[in-house]
């Protein structure tokens, strides 16, 4: 009698440790479909939104058989970030012995993200459809540190490399073609286009004129106010200047900075509006000026209006050094490194941002991405993939 009561229980337990067992290799299978169905969002991630949950959707269905675990449709929810998408998953498994017992079915539930790592766009050279939108003539070096320039251009010689000069340092990945032999390495083809991070970054209104007159031409130290210089802004040659923190308005000429000038100030952006209004500087000077590190324009250096045509390019000629920290956005206009300067430029995120990129003579232009959030206005990050990790 003892024997035939202990052998319920015993029966129970074995009908449990079955329907348990199928439970976590459902469990795992639907664990390992999830993660291949986030992973494959996350690749997509200069996709659309629709476009990513549709890849992870198809890989789910490819990759869960619900009949081997008798289970029914899977329902899914796909959460996504720019970098980032996180698939939860569930479905109800029917029991084969455990619904003797009163439990016809068991629950499964399981939650994977996976995350893109990108290699930052440091430069974004927009211009659609132009040829040679990125130009390469005579002996100039461009070195790219932990980041890339991208060229959006559909051009089938989008990027041209003339006379000898050095790119082994500078990766390149451009939406079109590119011409020339001295690439080396050579660019990357057909990397698709990216859109402007700082799109929903508002230019600052221009107030009215606050100093008709901005030639700095006194060698002595001199202290600007940040207003509106609506005849340009001009720091001498041998001249030194200190930077008041705030916003400094160029129309009607350029912001010229001479060679040899003596620049210093901290939480300051240029903001050039006008055809007339684009930036020249001369290497060989002091540029020790940095950009604000909060508010809207955190980060930003010089912030030239997308709806203006400037006239002239901007330009950085001379033959020293120049050392430059911020963001340079001028999306619209045209970017031109001439003569010999040796320009360091550092920034978070993308960095640069112009229509048109020109290294022309013997210049040296080295970009360097670093993650400082004083240095960063958002979370945006375009770029290529560099990898896929799974987070969770």
């Amino acid at each position: 009698m003892t024997t035939a009561m202990m052998a319920i229980p015993l029966a129970v337990c074995t009908a449990g440790a079955v329907d348990l067992a199928n439970l976590q290799r459902a469990k795992s299978a639907l664990r390992d479909a999830a993660e291949t169905a986030a992973v494959a969002s996350a690749k997509a991630s200069q996709s659309t939104d629709e476009a990513r949950r549709e890849r992870a959707f198809a890989a789910m269905g490819e990759n869960f058989d619900r009949q081997t675990f008798n289970a029914r449709d899977v329902g899914m929810n796909v959460n996504l970030t720019p970098t980032r998408s996180t698939v939860t998953a569930q479905t109800v498994m029917d029991t084969q012995i455990m619904k003797l017992f009163g439990k016809p079915n068991l629950n499964v539930a399981v939650e994977v993200a996976a995350e893109t790592v990108l290699e930052p766009a440091c430069v974004l050279v927009n211009s659609p459809n132009r040829s040679s939108a990125i130009r390469f003539q005579g002996h100039p070096t461009m070195n790219t540190v932990n980041c890339y320039i991208h060229g959006n251009s559909g051009a089938a010689q989008s990027a041209v490399a003339q006379g000898n000069p050095l790119l082994s340092e500078a990766e390149v990945c451009l939406n079109g073609g590119f011409a020339g032999k001295k690439w080396v390495p050579g660019p990357e083809e057909g990397c698709g286009t990216r859109n402007d991070p700082y799109f929903d970054i508002d230019a600052p209104d221009l107030p009215p004129c606050d100093f008709p007159r901005a030639n700095t031409r006194s060698r002595g130290p001199v202290t600007l106010r940040p207003g509106h210089y609506c005849r340009g802004l001009n720091f001498s040659a041998n001249s030194q200047i200190n930077l008041e923190p705030g916003i400094y308005h160029v129309s009607g000429g350029a912001l010229d900075m001479a060679a040899n000038a003596n620049v210093t100030g901290s939480g300051v952006m240029f903001h050039l509006s006008g055809d007339r209004a684009n930036f020249e500087m001369h290497s060989g000077g002091n540029w020790n000026v940095t950009p604000p590190t909060s508010g809207e324009y955190r980060g930003i250096s010089i912030f030239q209006d997308r709806d203006t045509a400037p006239r002239q390019p901007n330009m950085i000629t001379g033959g020293g050094t120049l050392n430059l920290t911020g963001i340079v956005y001028a999306i619209s206009g045209e970017l031109k490194l001439q003569g010999s300067p040796q320009v360091f430029l550092r920034g978070a995120g993308t960095t640069v941002l112009t229509d048109t990129l020109t290294l022309q003579g013997s210049p040296e232009f080295i970009v360097t991405a670093v993650e400082d959030p004083n240095l960063k206005p958002n979370d945006r990050i375009i770029g290529r993939e560099a990898y896929v990790r799974v987070i969770k």
